[in-house]
């Protein structure tokens, strides 16, 4: 994902669900879309979907447990805010045998996202929720659909340096 094997503008859409983006660092996120403004073509469209961070902190459980047919997944976690990053211990019991492993995912609200895309190249960012209305607090998801100029090239909006915020 950071480095897209296909030539400039080879894409017309590409799609990103259920919260698939964000699980670099924050260089290595900022490349992932770069990359793919690089191999839309001209017109072309990127779309995240993704947790909407405004919806989801004020019920975060810092544990969950899901039991299926004797076989248990149990999640730890914590939300770091200096990071912007969800932090998961999961514990999967399967057939008796016990696996363990952690993982992190970059959160977003909607602002920083559309900020991220417009600093990699794309023209303009619509967020909306799962049904099309505008992204609100209470959303449960958020649909970013970045779009890409017409124009050849990057379009004119002061893009960020990689792990700088806008002012």
């Amino acid at each position: 994902m950071r480095s897209l094997p296909w030539p400039e503008h080879r894409f017309e859409r590409i799609i990103s669900w259920f919260t698939s983006f964000g699980y670099f660092d924050d260089i290595e996120n900022h490349e992932v879309l770069s990359e793919a403004h690089r191999v839309l073509r001209p017109g072309g469209r990127l779309l995240i979907e993704n947790n909407n961070l405004a919806e989801l902190l004020p019920r975060w459980l810092p544990a969950v447990v899901v039991e299926r047919d004797g076989d248990f997944m149990i999640d730890r976690s914590t939300f770091e805010p200096a990071t912007g990053r969800a932090v998961t211990e999961r514990t999967c019991v399967r057939d008796g045998q016990v696996r363990r492993f952690t993982f992190s995912v970059r959160m977003f609200i909607g602002v920083e996202l559309k900020d991220w895309l417009l600093a990699a190249g794309f023209e303009s960012v619509d967020q909306v929720d799962h049904e099309g209305a505008a992204l609100a607090a209470g959303s449960g998801r958020m649909v970013s659909v970045a779009h890409k100029s017409i124009r050849r090239g990057r379009s004119s909006h002061n893009r960020l340096d990689p792990g700088s915020s806008p002012q």
